[in-house]
Order: C-alpha cells, then sequence, then structure tokens
C-alpha cells in the first residue's frame, strides 16, 4: 500500500491538539504507510507543535516551501473556534 500511495502522492499528515483521545491509534497505518507522521499535544500553543508546524511550513531562499503539496489543506474546527 505504500507504493501505490506515495506513487499516487498521497502523503497523511496529522496536527492533533487535545487532552482528549483524537483516535491517533486507529489512524497510525493511514500516515505510517504513506510516509507522513504526526504531531500530537495537549493544545495548539504547546512550544513543542508550535515549532513542528513552523518547519513543516519552512521556505527556501527563493521563499518557497521545500516540500511539495499534492493536495488540498483542510481545517476543520468547532464552531466556537473563529479561522
Amino acid at each position: 500500500m505504500a507504493d501505490r500511495s506515495q506513487k499516487a502522492g498521497i502523503v497523511v499528515d496529522i496536527y492533533a491538539a487535545s487532552v482528549d483521545q483524537v483516535g491517533i491509534l486507529e489512524m497510525k497505518p493511514c500516515f505510517e504507510q504513506t510516509g507522513g507522521f504526526y504531531i500530537m499535544t495537549d493544545s495548539f500553543g504547546n512550544p513543542v507543535f508550535k515549532e513542528s508546524f513552523k518547519k513543516f511550513f519552512e521556505v527556501d531562499d527563493l521563499g518557497e516551501l521545500k516540500m511539495g503539496f499534492l493536495a488540498k489543506i483542510e481545517v476543520t474546527c468547532s464552531k466556537e473556534i473563529k479561522v
């Protein structure tokens, strides 16, 4: 499965911030088999989360992302959060 998903440009990266369970164990095959990764902290304000997120969107000398994306980024928040 890893070869097929990587050839298709499919990679699953997960950023989770919760004190409750978010189902990381159930999602583990998704990021492991696609070459992705996950960051899980207790809050989005956690320094580990902030630094990891910044590193993920790091740019080179030309101002371009160092990573390539073949997908859209979707943010799902509860109705109490304004984006």
